[in-house]
């Protein structure tokens, strides 16, 4: 792994970017962006290869445990299915 995807540096990014999300307006997106960013960032760290999907599962999962009433949010579908649908773009703009 490069030096700069350390895993002391990884905890740093995944570290501020709680800290942020504390310090900003408390908001369901912010809590959803923060989650899926810490989720990659432990998962880079720790070096699990997983693919974005499980990132983005893990962090809808923690949405749904924590705030069930999040799932009645238009923003709670419009972020997982933006999210799913860039993933599902990815690989063919990556191909082009």
């Amino acid at each position: 792994m490069p030096a700069i995807f350390s895993p002391k540096k990884l905890f740093t990014a995944a570290l501020v970017l709680v800290a942020h999300a504390l310090v900003v307006a408390p908001g369901a997106s912010v809590e959803r962006a923060t989650v899926v960013a810490v989720a990659y960032l432990v998962a880079r760290a720790l070096e699990v290869n997983t693919s974005p999907w499980q990132v983005l599962a893990v962090a809808a999962v923690y949405v749904v445990v924590t705030r069930p009433l999040n799932v009645l949010d238009a923003g709670f579908v419009f972020t997982f299915a933006a999210t799913a649908a860039l993933l599902t773009v990815m690989p063919w703009t990556a191909a082009w």
